[in-house]
């Protein structure tokens, strides 16, 4: 009996510990080789930044649109890729800057998310980059106060987005395309939404794992109001209904993502409808579906960190 529950302690620490499974990346920072700087731009050296040894020139600065940092990276046409950034956060704009990647842009404002300030953060941003080849990544446009980046990260991805893009996405009514703001990575940052009322729909199709479990989280646009709320069918059945409200301490009339449930998968091609669109009119961004990891996979994975400890 104590075995096993020593085991189970293991287990759950290890759980909370275990890091998520990456897939195929690339790392932009002041160690990239192919690293090219623009203009005026420099790095240099930051106590909160890594690496840290004290004294070597660790973090991105670069002030308008003229200054920044480029490097070409080889992803994979067709893979779809997130990005994640860690940057110096203020509790104002000061500290803004763009990044791109292909043909797409986004804006990251700089803003602290925790409340505390001239701190470095942890960003994802919103949305996704569907890689059509190698790809350019490029930092400009810092605002008057200098960004100091740390880093970006281009990750591969294997989540489902359902948005604008969808290749069978049908809209009634008055639905048309929208922003939901400069903080979601798109192609186009005037159409990166869908917009909705009470009597339109939006409907159309994801693939998806039959038996598979996703997380369902929703990227639109928030108001505390939630007056910009909407419901969620899935394969003709009520799935949720996301009230679009903002979490303690985040802006509204923005951007936001948060987790909405968790659906098993009944079909390979799963009919996906949004509607019932708030008494101001909703914009969604998109609907990500990730899968969770199955107690195989897991258990699996804590083998190999029990071993590897072992070996050590």
């Amino acid at each position: 009996m104590k075995k096993l529950s020593s085991f189970l302690v293991v287990l759950a620490v290890a759980l909370l510990v275990l890091p998520v499974v990456a897939g195929a990346g690339f790392i932009m920072d002041e160690s990239s080789s192919g690293l090219v700087t623009l203009g005026a731009a420099s790095i240099g050296y930051l106590p909160l930044a890594t690496p840290n040894d004290g004294s070597t020139p660790n973090a991105f600065q670069f002030v308008g649109t003229v200054d920044g940092f480029e490097l070409s990276m080889g992803l994979t046409a067709g893979k779809t890729y997130t990005i994640t950034t860690r940057n110096q956060v203020l509790f104002n704009h000061m500290n803004s800057f763009y990044v791109d990647l292909g043909n797409t842009t986004v804006w990251n404002n700089g803003y602290t998310v925790t409340g505390a300030s001239d701190i470095f953060e942890t960003k994802e941003i919103l949305g996704y980059y569907k890689a059509t080849g190698a790809a350019t990544a490029r930092l400009h446009d810092g605002a008057e106060w200098c960004p100091r980046v740390d880093w970006v990260s281009v990750e591969e991805t294997t989540d489902v987005y359902f948005d604008e893009l969808t290749s069978d996405l049908a809209l009634t009514g008055d639905a048309g395309l929208a922003s939901v703001g400069g903080e979601s990575l798109s192609a186009d940052t005037e159409h990166n939404a869908i917009w909705f009322s009470t009597l339109d729909t939006i409907s159309g199709t994801v693939a998806l794992n039959v038996g598979t479990t996703y997380n369902v989280y929703a990227s639109r646009f928030i108001h505390d109001t939630g007056n910009l709320g909407y419901d969620i069918t899935l394969e003709g059945t009520f799935f949720a209904h996301d009230s679009a409200t903002t979490a303690v301490g985040v802006w509204n009339d923005r951007p936001g993502e948060s987790l909405i449930g968790e659906y098993t998968a009944i079909a390979a091609s799963t009919d996906v409808l949004l509607h019932n669109g708030g008494a101001w009119g909703s914009r969604s961004d998109y609907l990500r579906f990730e899968a969770v990891p199955e107690p195989a996979t897991m258990l699996l994975l804590l083998s190999g960190l029990m071993f590897a400890r072992k070996k050590k």
